[in-house]
């Protein structure tokens, strides 16, 4: 289960929108490959609509979204040794 306080996908580039937002780093994990980046004289600049979108698209052909709940915070979380897997405590924001 992925779990995110806010009510979409995208952290950063779902929260964040102010003009001129992007990444400038090429980063072949975090961009697109249909890109239009390199066409437009952007360099390795990616606005952020850009990124936003590619997270959606990936999300949704590898049907992740069904493993996520929005608008819920964590508000404590443990290791738990006998079950060998993480044990919390979430809320609704």
């Amino acid at each position: 289960m992925i779990l995110d306080r806010e009510d979409d996908l995208g952290g950063t580039w779902h929260v964040n929108r102010y003009p001129g937002l992007g990444r400038r780093r090429p980063d072949h994990h975090a961009t697109p490959t249909s890109s239009s980046r390199t066409r437009t004289g952007r360099g390795c600049s990616t606005p952020a609509p850009e990124i936003k979108q590619y997270a959606d698209d990936v999300a949704d052909k590898f049907d992740v979204r069904r493993h996520m709940r929005f608008n819920t915070v964590v508000e404590g979380a443990r290791w738990d040794e006998d079950a060998e897997r993480l044990a919390g405590r979430a809320g609704r924001r």
